[in-house]
């Protein structure tokens, strides 16, 4: 496959974009800041802002499936996973292009979630929302628009990631304790393996 990586710069984007040229794909390596990647045969970088529509149409054009590890936690605007998904899911639907593999974290609710949340979740949603509310509403909103595409999509909820752990992961729609961490290879590891599999299809699971 030929996957465009959004995100590709960061601390989960770079294991994301190791993993699948470890597998033998293509990356299109979607950046905004420094290109940190080493370079390899089959990595092609875009340079580009996902909040321009045009930029991410062009890099949309030709891939097999798209993975998102874009994140707002350390960005200035708060809302760049879901303004992001404003030009993602056009650009796709445009194009021809179903798949896509997203991530967010652990207290992000979907709407049919609220009415009897889990007790993790609600207690994790809870205890973000004090401090880094925006963070949790980006994440959810990003979900709703995926839920009111026609895509493919998976997105993966994600713990608290650190280091580098092994990628071992088990996925469930149970939300894990509100303490758990995780690792950034075992969230790649998650998101890779989603992309050529259907078990996930229109869900949101939670990765430990």
């Amino acid at each position: 496959m030929k996957v465009l990586v959004l995100g590709a710069s960061g601390r989960l984007g770079r294991h994301i974009v190791g993993g699948l040229l470890g597998r033998g794909h293509s990356v299109l390596a979607f950046i905004h800041s420094n290109n940190v990647l080493a370079s390899h045969s089959q990595l092609e970088v875009f340079r580009g802002d996902v909040q321009d529509g045009v930029g991410v149409g062009a890099a949309i054009q030709g891939v097999d499936g798209v993975v998102s590890a874009l994140s707002s936690a350390a960005a200035p605007p708060k809302r760049v996973t879901s303004n992001a998904m404003r030009h993602v899911i056009p650009a796709m639907t445009a194009s021809g292009v179903r798949r896509i593999v997203s991530v967010t974290g652990s207290a992000a609710c979907r709407d049919n979630e609220r009415r009897s949340p889990h007790p993790f979740l609600h207690a994790r949603r809870e205890q973000l929302m004090r401090v880094i509310p925006e963070l949790v509403i980006d994440g959810e909103e990003h979900m709703r628009a995926l839920e009111d595409s026609e895509l493919d999509w998976t997105v993966i909820r994600a713990p608290l990631m650190q280091g580098e752990f092994n990628g071992n992961y088990t996925l469930s729609l149970d939300p894990p304790p509100v303490h758990t961490i995780s690792s950034y290879a075992a969230v790649a590891a998650a998101m890779i393996d989603q992309l050529a599999s259907d078990e996930w299809f229109a869900a949101a699971p939670f990765v430990r």
